[in-house]
């Protein structure tokens, strides 16, 4: 008797796990079609933002470009400075100093610090489909930290070389020195934008990838459960006939 009882629990686990892998069975192509549009959806936002992040870094190289010009142009400028034109050439490099610089810095600072703040939450999402089997994806390094290092410190020079400037008499050499130190520092920041701007491509190409393959991936994904699911319900079968064999008992002979 305790037997019998014990296979009839035994039967009743059977059936339970039949239904489970047939329930398995069903979801594991049920969330398919919306897994692969989460998938898309999110590609798409993703390069939403990479194209965004390739227009600021393109508009800041052709602005610091355009600022690396005039402080040569500004430096030019200041080595024909004679007592008869100190006074206009002074004050053409102050204004350009204050109305072109000041403006162009503080919004980079702007571009850079929304671009920094935006790639942070960006690299979170792709560690996270990096972990996905069959995805790899580039991350972004921290390089923006370095540009946004570089921008103070060509406000700094540009502060050095107005302070320069405005002394009675102008030391030509420390100028050109402070000029050609703020030249340079512009130029560092273009270039850490240029890697940056490689970078974009390199991981929008990754998410190209990445999107094209996914759908392929999630199918044997789904293949791959529905095989485990039907494996493990053969074997609940095989239990519970087993189990039911076990409670009725041997067959008497007619």
């Amino acid at each position: 008797m305790f037997k019998k009882i014990l296979w009839i629990l035994v039967a009743i686990a059977a059936t339970l796990g039949l239904l489970l892998c047939a329930a398995g069975l069903v979801g594991a192509w049920i969330v398919n079609p919306p897994l692969t549009e989460a998938v898309t959806a999110t590609a798409a936002t993703v390069d939403g933002y990479l194209t965004l992040a390739d227009a600021t870094t393109t508009a800041a190289s052709t602005r610091l470009a355009d600022v690396r010009t005039q402080i040569d142009t500004v430096g030019a400028r200041l080595e024909g400075l004679t007592p008869e034109t100190r006074a206009a050439i002074v004050e053409e490099a102050n204004a350009a100093f204050e109305s072109r610089f000041g403006t162009t810095i503080g919004e980079l600072r702007a571009s850079f610090s929304a671009l920094r703040a935006g790639i942070v939450a960006l690299n979170q999402t792709l560690e996270s489909a990096n972990r996905l089997p069959g995805v790899t994806v580039p991350t972004f390094t921290d390089e923006l930290q370095t540009a946004q290092q570089r921008i103070d410190a060509f406000d700094s020079k540009v502060g050095e070389i107005r302070s320069a400037i405005a002394t009675a008499e102008i030391d030509g050499d420390k100028v050109r020195g402070l000029i050609t130190a703020a030249s340079a520092e512009v130029a560092s920041v273009e270039e850490v934008v240029n890697r940056w701007r490689s970078q974009i491509t390199a991981v929008d190409e990754g998410i190209t990838r990445a999107t094209a393959a996914a759908p392929g991936l999630i199918d044997l994904t789904s293949l791959a459960l529905s095989l485990l699911f039907i494996l493990f319900g053969a074997g609940q079968v095989s239990l519970l006939l087993r189990a039911i064999d076990a409670v009725r008992g041997p067959k008497t002979p007619a």
